[in-house]
């Protein structure tokens, strides 16, 4: 059943493409008063057509590709003498190179389309909006995709008492305002020893913070989300400096 509704949403999706392709070469000849007496999706035997206008709008068997016929697109096509003024080859070459080009432009403006409806619709994580903890992981696990089980070490970043809504503001001495800048300062820092001191609400405080390794060894392992400390693979480090809800 999923296979069948995927090749139905490919099916469609290629004939949208297609649609607005061709949508383009026939709307910008009918802009510069080119006669177009076709627009298809599809090849073939036709399926079903309908006449408004001068131009029959139809769908062929075959949704591998579709066209619009511009009267007059070859020197060696028979135009009626009173279609010759409305020909393709008779307009300047500018309007020409735009009818042919248009159609590769209209999947430019569908690119773009999509990407808009995905940021506004369901939004673009940004790596420098600030550097407030939302996730903190609760432990080192020894396999990733089985996730957290009893048994596993905690997270360093748990170990230090870390929690979400806390705000990271410096990196050892680097004063910190992004993820982006996070992930350099603690790149730039030398391993320390673990130190979980007291935590008083509104101050800030310094725990120190070792990396967690999994199970086979020597594998920096995650202390919290991209949305949380960092996305690991990473190692947090020593002097990490976190600012306490208020």
């Amino acid at each position: 059943m999923s296979f069948l509704l995927g090749v139905a949403i490919f099916v469609v999706a290629l004939l949208a493409s297609i649609m607005l392709h061709e949508a383009g070469h026939f709307a910008t000849a009918k802009m510069f008063g080119m006669k177009a007496t076709q627009f298809f999706v599809g090849f073939g035997r036709t399926v079903w057509s309908r006449q408004k206008g001068e131009t029959e709008y139809g769908v062929k068997a075959i949704p591998a590709g579709g066209f619009v016929k511009i009267v007059g697109m070859t020197e060696l096509e028979d135009v009626d003498p009173a279609d010759e003024p409305r020909s393709f080859r008779k307009r300047p070459a500018g309007q020409r190179i735009i009818v042919l080009a248009a159609g590769s432009f209209m999947h430019f403006v569908l690119a773009l389309v999509l990407l808009f409806i995905v940021a506004a619709g369901i939004g673009l994580e940004t790596a420098s909006a600030g550097t407030t903890v939302g996730a903190v992981e609760s432990c080192v696990p020894a396999n990733v995709k089985s996730g957290c089980v009893k048994g596993d070490p905690k997270s360093p970043a748990t170990q230090a008492g870390v929690k979400v809504g806390d705000r990271i503001v410096s990196i050892g001495d680097t004063q910190v305002n992004s993820w982006t800048q996070m992930g350099k300062a603690i790149r730039a820092q030398q391993i320390g020893q673990a130190h979980h001191p007291a935590r008083g609400a509104g101050q800030p405080q310094r725990p120190r913070l070792l990396p967690g390794c999994l199970a086979d060894g020597g594998v920096p392992a995650r202390g919290a989300g991209r949305r949380g400390l960092l996305r690991g693979p990473r190692v947090l480090d020593d002097a990490l400096r976190v600012r306490q809800r208020g």
